[in-house]
């Protein structure tokens, strides 16, 4: 298994982050891997889990009334999956499935939250890139909505 300190600084999520703060994730990280199909989390169950994607792809699923599961985007390697552990009520905000074989490091987010609480520089600095991941999240799912609803259709 390659070094955790070398993933977690290495992640595209995480680049730059100082040493440090590097050192606090390696803490409490883990090595994980979802098989292609397997449910990796389920919109309004407890948001407890956070993923940075080493490999593979992960499908991410609403659920509409009437028409069930719909996927709507796919985060892949170099990706964060999962935000919705930061802010109360902490309750994922929508299904993840692995659409392909996954590798990932995990962080259980009672212990993160923690941690984040007892050093508010890293806290700061999770919070200001998840908070950029939601924005990035935001943009891709308006222009979806663009394109579904422009002109023409």
């Amino acid at each position: 298994m390659e070094d955790l300190t070398k993933l977690i600084a290495g992640h595209a999520f995480l680049k730059g982050l100082e040493p440090e703060h590097v050192e606090l994730l390696k803490a409490d990280a883990r090595l994980t891997r979802f098989a292609a199909g397997v449910g990796i989390a389920r919109e309004g169950d407890e948001a407890n889990r956070f993923y940075l994607l080493l490999t593979g792809e992960v499908a991410l699923e609403a659920l509409i009334p009437g028409r069930g599961q719909v996927g709507f985007q796919t985060v892949g390697t170099g990706d964060a999956l999962g935000w919705s552990w930061l802010l109360p009520p902490y309750r994922w905000h929508f299904t993840a499935r692995a659409a392909t074989d996954v590798e990932a490091l995990e962080w259980d987010t009672a212990t993160l939250r923690v941690v984040a609480e007892k050093h508010p520089r890293f806290g700061y600095e999770l919070s200001r890139r998840l908070t950029q991941l939601l924005l990035a999240r935001l943009q891709a799912t308006h222009s979806q909505l663009v394109e579904f609803y422009g002109p023409g259709n």
